[in-house]
């Protein structure tokens, strides 16, 4: 029994030091943890299936294939994913090479029936109640209608279901991309043009890196554009407004593991990917919002609903 419960351990440190290795970013070690996190509270004798919103290159996808049914190996996993042809963040061709990735790396899924594209302004391709669990990374910041996207997730989650999304909030200062202050919050073009160019050449943000390479008046006209028709950042007080809309409960309830993580990160220090059900709340969602992303925690569940129909019967 020792023997066994000690190879038990050696396969598990593999697990974690393969999973640590493998990962492309800490968000898909983050999001990873948290599906694991929730799949170890819910029954075992089911099929579960995620959902990748704007999957993108599929690298996400790839790594939560090749890990979720290794975390949970008592379980049936299908993990599907979706992008837009037309929201111009993503190149022509990304659908074609994110599907012969996925297809070299994991031959036994035929990823033609796990993978769509469609248009922007589309219903998502799925029936009503298809999904356990959706997530996004770094994708609800470039969605044109945000109440569209909750809608959607409303509608294809099933009861009970959870959805994870993470990104940064229009609350933050220093803009991701550009890696300069308040930039996402000018909305007039010239003045934004004006600002981009001006902290360039005082040598803010991203242009010093990469002047040798680019001209200035071109970037600053580039990232004016990417920001004004590529970027749509929305507040806490709007996802909270639109939870409420569609029924969900809404909360950022992983949002300060993730910070915890990223100072593992810097340490060195080993992720585990599983968290406690008690979140470590060094800060509040009213702190993590200036920095960079918050996850946005989405639980379609009404417990009055139910309460009303066991007592009133």
């Amino acid at each position: 029994m020792g023997y066994m419960n000690a190879n038990k351990k050696i396969v598990y440190k593999d697990l974690i030091d393969d999973a640590n290795r493998t990962a492309r970013s800490i968000t898909h070690k983050h999001i990873l943890s948290i599906i694991n996190t929730i799949l170890k509270e819910l029954p075992k004798h089911k099929t579960y299936r995620i959902l990748d919103a704007g999957c993108g290159d599929c690298e996400l996808i790839s790594y939560l294939e090749t890990f979720v049914p290794k975390f949970h190996s008592e379980l049936d996993v299908e993990i599907h994913g979706f992008d837009v042809f037309d929201s111009k963040v993503q190149f022509n061709d990304f659908n074609d090479k994110a599907f012969r990735m996925l297809s070299n790396r994991h031959r036994h899924i035929n990823w033609r029936s796990r993978l769509s594209t469609i248009s922007r302004i589309d219903p998502w391709p799925f029936d009503d109640e298809s999904f356990d669990i959706i997530v996004s990374n770094q994708v609800v910041e470039h969605i044109n209608d945000h109440d569209f996207f909750f809608s959607q997730n409303w509608r294809v989650l099933k009861d009970n279901g959870f959805s994870v999304h993470l990104f940064p909030v229009k609350n933050y200062i220093i803009e991701g991309h550009l890696h300069l202050a308040f930039v996402h919050r000018i909305s007039q073009w010239s003045l934004l043009y004006q600002y981009i160019k001006t902290l360039s050449i005082l040598r803010f943000g991203k242009w010093k890196a990469i002047k040798n390479h680019c001209n200035l008046d071109d970037f600053s006209k580039s990232y004016a554009d990417f920001l004004t028709y590529y970027c749509n950042y929305t507040t806490i007080s709007d996802l909270l407004s639109l939870g409420k809309k569609y029924g969900f409960r809404t909360g950022f309830k992983f949002t300060g593991n993730f910070y915890a993580e990223k100072l593992k990160d810097i340490f060195r220090i080993k992720h585990q990917f599983f968290y406690k059900k008690k979140n470590p709340h060094f800060f509040s969602i009213h702190f993590y919002k200036y920095i960079q992303c918050i996850t946005l925690f989405l639980e379609k569940n009404d417990a009055y609903i139910n309460y009303i129909a066991k007592h009133t019967g």
